[in-house]
């Protein structure tokens, strides 16, 4: 999907995911990012792992709209949001030897030479509707 749009995973310094909270489904999201990542890029611990869930709880039909609108409010204010009721990350993933950290600090958000900021959102509906979005903050060029 990212190839379809253009983009190269190492540009990408946010990515919301959809964050189930369970044991089973956030280490398959996880993995499915790690895979794709690790296809167009070797560089580690680049990117953040956000999900809104973790601030807001499940919004439920609308998780995929508050995704969206948490990224582009970073985007606006430059900045990535901690996961604020991240205690404990679950034990199946493993980010050690990945693309992907954790924010758990408000911080800013400056990506490398002075590119774009590029996130995705990915969403997962009760339905078996599926969303994948790559946003890039307007205004810039290489």
């Amino acid at each position: 999907m990212l190839g379809q749009a253009g983009v190269n995973a190492a540009d990408i310094t946010l990515v919301e995911t959809h964050g189930t909270g369970t044991k089973l489904g956030d280490p398959i999201e996880v993995s499915a990012l790690k895979e794709t990542f690790g296809k167009m890029t070797d560089k580690k611990h680049f990117c953040a792992l956000s999900s809104v869930k973790a601030n807001i709880g499940h919004a439920s039909m609308a998780a995929g709209v508050a995704g969206v609108l948490k990224v582009l409010l970073a985007m606006k204010y430059k900045k990535i949001p901690p996961q604020i009721h991240v205690n404990q990350i679950n034990e199946h993933i493993h980010l050690e030897d990945s693309p992907f950290y954790i924010s758990t600090n408000l911080t800013e958000w400056e990506p490398e030479n002075g590119r774009s900021r590029i996130a995705t959102v990915s969403s997962f509906g009760f339905s078996g509707t599926n969303c994948y979005i790559v946003l890039e903050e307007a205004g810039k060029s290489e």
